[in-house]
């Protein structure tokens, strides 16, 4: 793989006219994705039929494709040594130009976001669209890329690399959108995320002691850190979760092209992008790559007391962060030293087993007793932590649905199997032991078993991140191989060769679940979000003026950053919670809820719209919208009723019936 750039014995490389072919295939297809979109825009406004101009543009684009089909069997055949004669020529022009040619290759990674993300990107939002654009903006940058550095960058590096950076800056990109200045909700339960960061610092930002949340606790003790410095406005707060969202996936990236030793600046650029998008695609979340990362820095098959304590700190953070991942740690410790380890070294298979049996009793082991010890200063009742034990299993969410329209095995298997392919084919080369290799695909078994059942839990399935651990522990097991860092078991076995297709199909995969996340961004009334949340504060004085208590079951960010006061703050019942503790039908905490309904306790509740409109299997998450129908709004609407809704932001005001 390091080879993408250079040449290697490791790295199988087409050959220049193999190389041209897919290249000019490639082209062809992406235009004529790009140019069915235009022409069914086109048709759906009659413009064929109304402007002339538009009649110009489709016997254009026709004639064009019809050059192009041209020139792609050219090269497939016998044309291509005029083609490369030709291109040859070209390329040695634009060489004079380099630095402009850099220049160019850089405004091109900007240019394709704005179409994506801008005030014209519905023109092309769709996946084809998307993956057209993409492949064809990242081919241009290959040539301009290939041309400003010609003695570092090869072809086959250049055409890899060039389509890599344009996903990557088309994500980045993205990010743009969650840095807003709404104090509003940008999403269903988007700001919840910063009201129950705040329940670290509760004295400070309440004047009360609040319960710690009881969901995703490390994610929310990394989004905390603003509160350090009391005042700040609830938007840098999202841009800290942004920061950590590029800063945790870039590290990880960073410290396991260390860890590979790729050489080479666009070697590291290439890897280290395509593991940076290889982790968002799940996405693997930044306070679960807390644990990944010190792995990576500090477990050396080498260093077993070492090992050992990194891989404790590592599992105590895994404890506070996921069930599913209490085991993570210390498989990923344990995937680095079967890999680097032979076994022939050690003088019997049990001495050979003892450290990482050692590393995986003690991680789980600390991972559980660090999970304890936060239920119990957490100031929860213990039962809430239980909820992903009895919520439903919804298998359905296997295969494709509407609630993941390409379904999570599937997916899964599509961007794993080139990694899967590449790993089978190493272990099979390099002849490792029995023990060796059914401990690296046994722990990928588990951890894709555990994958599929956390994913098919009532509130999932609607993307990969439930697929996490497997996929990065498929990472490091695939690259650690890749990058020729897997011990032999003998001398006589075979070096591992990797096809440039496998490298190709595995830097391109990622690009679908990214791409299906793109969408031009929603535009944001600030005004009308201003005057939503004044509204909203105004009502919750009069209440509190004459006594009342108020709940805010949505939008209790709006407490937290101080565009309302409420200095009885009910801590329970927020719209996550709520909706978990739904799902897993808790009787005590459901109870509890129903029970202060019934008794009229808030004299105003702070909600979204509530319906009693129940979704069938053609809807997305139809189970979870009918288990919160039928747990939270009927019983809302049977005690309360609607004083008054706010269209811009949906909030809706409740008070008793």
């Amino acid at each position: 793989m390091p080879a993408l750039f250079s040449s290697s014995d490791r790295l199988k490389l087409p050959a220049e006219k193999t190389l041209w072919r897919v290249i000019t295939v490639l082209f062809a297809v992406a235009w004529g994705l790009l140019v069915w979109r235009v022409g069914q825009l086109a048709s759906d406004l009659n413009l064929f039929d109304s402007s002339t101009k538009w009649q110009a543009v489709r016997v254009g684009t026709i004639l064009f494709m019809g050059i192009w089909l041209v020139f792609t069997a050219a090269v497939c055949s016998h044309g291509y040594d005029v083609i490369s004669s030709l291109t040859t020529r070209l390329f040695a022009w634009m060489k004079r130009i380099g630095i402009l040619c850099g220049l160019i290759s850089l405004a091109l990674l900007v240019v394709l976001p704005y179409l994506f993300y801008g005030k014209y990107g519905y023109l092309f939002d769709d996946l084809g669209s998307h993956f057209a654009l993409v492949m064809l903006v990242g081919l241009a940058a290959a040539v301009f890329l290939r041309a400003a550095f010609p003695e570092k960058l090869s072809w086959a590096g250049a055409w890899v690399l060039a389509p890599v950076l344009v996903m990557t800056a088309v994500r980045l990109a993205g990010f743009i959108a969650d840095v807003n200045p709404s104090p509003l909700t940008i999403g269903w339960s988007e700001a919840s995320r910063y009201y129950y960061a705040s329940l670290f610092f509760s004295k400070s930002v309440y004047g009360v002691q609040l319960p710690l949340p009881f969901l995703h606790p490390s994610r929310y003790l990394m989004q905390s850190a603003p509160f350090l410095i009391p005042g700040l406005p609830l938007v840098i707060h999202r841009l800290w979760q942004v920061i950590l969202w590029i800063g945790m996936s870039g590290l990880t990236a960073a410290l396991l092209v260390r860890r590979l030793k790729v050489r080479g600046i666009f070697a590291v650029l290439g890897v280290a992008t395509w593991i940076f998008l290889f982790l968002l695609q799940g996405p693997v979340y930044y306070h679960l790559l807390v644990s990944v990362c010190l792995i990576l820095a500090g477990v050396d098959a080498r260093k077993g007391w070492r090992s050992f304590v990194i891989i404790l700190i590592a599992s105590a953070w895994a404890g506070i962060s996921r069930i599913n991942w209490f085991p993570v740690p210390a498989m990923l410790a344990i995937a680095i030293y079967l890999i680097e380890t032979p076994q022939s070294r050690a003088r019997s298979l049990w001495r050979y087993l003892t450290q990482p049996a050692l590393w995986a009793a003690a991680g789980v082991a600390v991972a559980y007793v660090a999970q304890q010890v936060y239920i119990r200063i957490s100031g929860n009742d213990p039962s809430l932590f239980r909820s992903s034990f009895s919520s439903d299993l919804l298998w359905y969410r296997l295969f494709p649905s509407p609630t993941y329209p390409p379904g999570i095995l599937p997916m899964t298997i599509a961007v794993a199997l080139p990694l899967l392919v590449l790993l089978g084919w190493a272990l099979l080369r390099l002849r490792l032991s029995w023990v060796r290799s059914l401990g690296l695909l046994g722990m990928l078994v588990v951890l894709l078993g555990g994958g599929v059942v956390v994913s098919v839990k009532i509130g999932g399935g609607s993307n990969l991140h439930n697929m996490d651990a497997f996929l990065v522990l498929l990472l490091v097991c695939a690259t650690w191989v890749a990058f020729g860092h897997a011990a032999p078991e003998q001398r006589e076995a075979k070096p591992v060769r990797i096809h440039w297709a496998l490298i190709a199909l595995a830097a391109v995969l990622p690009f679908y679940p990214l791409l299906r996340e793109v969408h031009p961004f929603a535009q944001v009334n600030q005004l009308l979000s201003k005057d939503d949340a004044k509204e909203v504060s105004v009502r919750v004085q009069q209440v509190e003026a004459q006594g009342g208590k108020v709940l805010f079951i949505w939008q209790k960010q709006l407490v937290t950053y101080g565009q309302a006061s409420d200095p009885n703050l009910e801590s329970r019942y927020e719209t996550v919670d709520l909706m978990e503790m739904a799902m897993a039908n808790n009787p005590a905490y459901m109870n509890g809820f129903y029970d202060d309904l019934k008794n009229h306790r808030f004299a105003l509740i702070v909600s979204g719209v509530q319906n009693l409109i129940h979704k069938d299997a053609d809807s997305t998450f139809p189970e979870e919208n009918n288990v919160w129908v039928e747990r939270v709004s009927a019983p809302l609407l049977q005690y309360y009723s609607s004083s008054k809704v706010l269209p811009y932001s949906g909030i809706q005001l409740l008070t008793p019936k």
